[in-house]
């Protein structure tokens, strides 16, 4: 199959990106031949795949909302793009045109390509499948989480809700920017051009059911890791023993909790956090190490691969602690793949990835709970070798690349069919 894949930010780092370079790939290898379209910031790198670009709202260097400078003509490019971009649509069309295109695998588009893709797509009768790795469709801000807790409103009521919380950081203008292109979208009824939803977790396919998506054109597929990449062995060389969190620092991840309970646990292990610092919330997590004396705190930033891969792998176990509904956090998959088990917060999709065999469970935002399983994990290491174990071994059972790509490619097949005359497509 000739296969467009599109997403806003093709470039290294972070979970997607993980997912999305694994798939071109793997993809590759079964003789698929795909194209990419994507935004052309600086970073971008599209790993020598056809590309095609849409220029970036508001210049190559500002490829997130905190490092774009909030003029007036930025803010109104950033509307217009989330609302519906022309560019990106011809775009689409030219990569359609160019590459015979048989269906668009379409990722994250909002706000910096547009569902215009969707439309394009629509008008040359190219099926879509979209993955659905975050709340985008149904939640303004994204993540179904505001002051510090989880939250449901736009679902149930509408995306006007988040203009009362100005949801959107802090901002009215962006929050109502954002409002006004769901409701655009709706109007439009862009995402009836998507043949299917593809989501990671079974808790995602539950919410977007509630919101109000057809049961037969949403179906969950867990995403994959490679396992058969070669990780480090653990080489700690003299370092203290330490839990580990890594992944972006963000008040959502439930960070403050890791920190509380890590104090009253008091395991005798050094508590690791890694990751990139969002909009000054390493600062804040600084301050309250300094204010309530958490010892054997190491912020170690944001790591390369290697870098990672080998403070995992030197771990003793790793933390998921969310408060908001994490889809499938990659972050687990990784851990897994360093045969290391998992303490993580029952919440989103989180659960359908650990249990009691491959880690444990404590409940969101339950610094006591926590705590409380910090202490087992870190007086049982046998055990933890036998959960580490498990969990490599979940990793090759039920996230192995070559499984999912074929489950994925099996639905890209019935898709195409279904447009087919004489198929059961719309």
């Amino acid at each position: 199959m000739n296969l467009l894949i599109a997403h806003k930010h093709f470039f290294r780092g972070g979970g997607t990106s993980t997912y999305l370079y694994g798939l071109l790939e793997a993809l590759s290898a079964m003789g698929h031949r795909p194209a990419v379209l994507t935004v052309g910031y600086r970073r971008t790198d599209t790993a020598g795949y056809p590309t095609h670009l849409v220029s970036p709202p508001a210049g190559a260097d500002a490829a997130f909302h905190r490092e774009i400078k909030r003029t007036p003509l930025n803010l109104l490019r950033m509307l217009g793009r989330a609302v519906y971009s022309v560019e990106a649509r011809a775009k689409t069309l030219d990569a359609i045109d160019q590459h015979g295109i048989d269906l668009a695998y379409v990722h994250n588009i909002y706000n910096y390509l547009s569902p215009s893709v969707v439309a394009a797509c629509r008008a040359r009768g190219v099926p879509v499948v979209m993955r659905v790795a975050d709340y985008n469709l149904v939640c303004a801000s994204f993540g179904m989480f505001r002051d510090g807790h989880t939250c449901y409103e736009c679902v149930v009521a509408g995306p006007k809700q988040a203009l009362r919380y100005r949801c959107v950081k802090g901002s009215l203008a962006a929050t109502s920017a954002r409002v006004l292109s769901m409701y655009v979208h709706r109007l439009l009824r862009i995402y009836r051009g998507v043949d299917l939803f593809i989501t990671p977790s079974q808790f995602m396919r539950e919410m977007l059911l509630f919101a109000g998506f057809p049961a037969e054109r949403v179906v969950h597929l867990r995403s994959f890791f490679d396992g058969n990449s070669r990780f480090p062995t653990p080489a700690r060389n003299g370092k203290p023993p330490y839990q580990l969190y890594f992944g972006r620092l963000s008040p959502e991840k439930g960070l403050e909790v890791v920190l509380r309970a890590h104090k009253r646990a008091d395991t005798g292990l050094e508590l690791v956090l890694a990751g990139d610092n969002r909009d000054g919330y390493r600062e804040q997590l600084t301050a309250l190490v300094a204010q309530e004396r958490i010892p054997g705190v190491k912020f170690a930033g944001l790591l390369n691969a290697q870098q990672l891969h080998e403070t995992i792998a030197d771990a003793e176990f790793v933390v998921a602690p969310a408060l908001c509904f994490d889809n499938a956090p990659m972050s687990v998959l990784e851990a897994f793949a360093c045969a290391k088990p998992v303490l993580g917060a029952r919440i989103g999709g989180i659960p359908e990835q650990i249990d009691d065999s491959v880690g444990a469970l404590f409940e969101p935002g339950n610094v006591a709970d926590l705590a409380a399983k910090m202490r087992w994990m870190a007086g049982h290491p046998e055990e933890l070798e036998r959960k580490g174990a498990a969990a490599r071994h979940r990793l090759d059972e039920r996230y192995s690349r070559q499984g999912h790509c074929a489950e994925l490619v099996s639905r890209f097949e019935s898709a195409i069919a279904a447009r087919r005359p004489g198929g059961n497509g719309r």
